[in-house]
């Protein structure tokens, strides 16, 4: 859910450029097995919700709202894999649809770069490249990098780029 554009509280510097701010919670019933509150789940929370942020902040034109902050809220109701490109492909088009602003529509994607599984040992092993996986595709596979891409449609330029693990060339 998007609300805003509304008033910023508790600024104390004046600001001709708004702010945005992203807030992510998992339901308890997102994964196989049941959530309890948790640290470590905050945590990640948090890091996605900054991840979101950073890849939506440079296309939300927020000089058109002075002094107002404008909000993401998104609630993670079920979680099978790839989530963070999917709440970033949610946010954007939930700006599109609340009205908000924009320089561009937003759209990300997760690339999962694996070995073949053949179980040969020699440098030239085949890579499998993976798109958009689910849970279960992740577990099959072992897993060398993975990365999510978020790019502006019409300039293609890259907002986010987030990457882990390692590739040789």
């Amino acid at each position: 859910a998007i609300y805003g554009p509304k008033q910023s509280r508790n600024v104390s510097t004046f600001s001709n450029q708004g702010r945005f701010k992203c807030f992510l919670h998992y339901a308890p019933f997102a994964f196989a097995q049941r959530l309890t509150e948790s640290r470590g789940k905050s945590i990640k929370e948090k890091d996605m919700a900054t991840s979101i942020e950073r890849a939506l902040r440079n296309v939300i034109l927020l000089e058109k709202y002075p002094k107002c902050t404008v909000e993401a809220h998104i609630w993670l109701l079920q979680c099978d894999g790839n989530e963070l490109s999917c709440c970033i492909n949610t946010s954007s088009l939930a700006l599109v649809h609340a009205g908000i602003e924009m320089k561009d529509f937003i759209t990300c994607c997760q690339i999962v770069v694996s070995d073949d599984g053949s179980g040969e040992k020699n440098k030239n092993k085949k890579k499998i490249r993976l798109l958009d996986t689910t849970m279960s595709e992740q577990r099959k596979v072992s897993k060398q990098c993975e990365m999510v891409v978020s790019v502006m449609n019409a300039s293609k330029q890259i907002t986010l780029l987030n990457m882990n693990g390692s590739l040789s060339p």
